[in-house]
């Protein structure tokens, strides 16, 4: 899931004006959590335990080819819980600028 990165705005108005105005300032942090399956002995879980709380750059490849680059913190989540009779984690990453993202 992801969330932020809503356009913030910033109350603007002078004494003559009769309503008050908004101009965009910036947007909000950006996180995404990508469920994971538990498992320790994949290639990917000794490098993003590695990376958890430092800022690193990233790459996000989807199963359709497009791809996310990025720089964040990462961070996996220490207890697995199981779901459909599997072990589960979830990877979340906090964006340090906004992603960019490759259809290919």
């Amino acid at each position: 899931s992801v969330s932020g990165g809503e356009q913030q705005f910033a109350d603007v108005s002078t004494m003559k004006d009769r309503q008050d105005k908004r101009i965009p300032t910036n947007r909000s942090p950006i996180d995404q959590v990508l469920p994971v399956y538990h498992d320790p002995s994949l290639a990917w879980y000794p490098i993003v335990r590695a990376a958890d709380g430092v800022v690193t750059a990233g790459e996000i490849v989807y199963p359709g080819g497009s791809r996310t680059l990025f720089t964040g913190y990462w961070s996996l989540g220490s207890v697995a819980t199981v779901q459909d009779r599997t072990l589960r984690n979830a990877v979340g990453i906090a964006y340090e600028s906004e992603p960019i993202e490759y259809a290919t």
